[in-house]
């Protein structure tokens, strides 16, 4: 699943429509993001595949299936529904919106002696495929090319400029390289590009990558046009080697952009600056918890050490 391409998700749920952050890997994850979300985890849950059928996600092989559907997609929709409303499969069907104003035309099978012309779906092995003989009599009903092009425009990504952000300058340099285990600040000078204003309690939370925040990152209102800098407290991981973050700007719910950054993690580093402060007559214990308190920043450590 790792290998899977990252695109945004949207949970559907009647007329509500919910944007899901992080992308759940596992049917477990994604269980339990629906609780969070929801409250409980106790759905049906469908997503329509690029015949216009709604297939049933119920196992890890289902949600990678769906994945893999929607690969080339900027976005792609689940739908759900509680189990104990759901009466029958009929209910899960998408209604043509130009069924109000034309009558609606179904095919007629007259011969069904062939295996080939029986409706549904066939499994061949772990491969799904469609059944020849009755695709081939769907594809050229007269409804086949609106219903196809209105299952493309559900699928379109719909994102607004409402809320938009912009980075204009990154404050950290190229090719950092940090002591492991450290803690760091990053900033960023960013624009709010979009039409409405990010209001207070905007927060920046974590998407993905081995960089993690120390806790979220409330902001306070930023109107449209207005420029702020934005700073975040990571924890750099003990692994040395390239380490990368991402994290999002979520105003009232809605994403508004995406932070990222790199950095190289290096344990000579910290050993370099612990034995500077032990040089200047430092105990090294003493040297090592001020670097890590400081970030790893040797100045902010001698002023943190000589003020205790």
């Amino acid at each position: 699943m790792s290998q899977q391409k990252k695109f945004a998700l949207k949970i559907v749920r009647g007329e509500e429509i919910r944007l899901m952050h992080l992308m759940p890997s596992t049917w477990a994850e994604l269980q339990t993001s629906l609780k969070n979300m929801y409250g409980t985890s106790d759905f049906h849950i469908t997503y329509i595949d690029e015949e216009g059928d709604r297939i049933t996600i119920s196992s890890n092989m289902d949600l990678l299936e769906a994945y893999r559907n929607y690969n080339t997609k900027p976005s792609m929709k689940i739908y759900i529904k509680p189990r104990n409303t759901i009466e029958d499969f009929e209910e899960l069907k998408i209604d043509d919106p130009s069924q109000k104003s034309k009558t609606k035309l179904e095919p007629k099978i007259v011969n069904n002696e062939c295996s080939e012309n029986s409706w549904g779906r066939c499994r061949k092995g772990n491969m799904r495929g469609r059944c020849n003989g009755m695709w081939r009599m769907f594809r050229g009903a007269p409804w086949f090319g609106p219903m196809k092009e209105q299952m493309r425009n559900m699928c379109k990504n719909q994102g607004s400029n409402e809320y938009k952000m912009k980075v204009i300058k990154k404050g950290y340099p190229k090719n950092w390289v940090v002591s492991c285990g450290s803690t760091i600040v990053i900033t960023w000078t960013v624009m709010n590009k979009g039409t409405k204003s990010w209001t207070e309690g905007s927060v920046i939370e974590d998407f993905k990558g081995t960089l993690k925040l120390l806790e979220p990152v409330v902001i306070s209102e930023v109107k449209p046009g207005e420029i702020c800098n934005v700073s975040i407290n990571i924890q750099v991981p003990i692994e040395q080697g390239k380490h990368k973050g991402c994290w999002v700007l979520l105003v009232n719910g809605e994403c508004a952009g995406v932070l990222r950054a790199g950095i190289r993690a290096s344990a000579e580093i910290k050993n370099a600056k612990v034995d500077t402060l032990v040089s200047m007559g430092f105990n090294r214990e003493t040297a090592l918890k001020a670097l890590e308190e400081n970030g790893g920043d040797l100045d902010l450590a001698v002023s943190k050490i000589i003020k205790s």
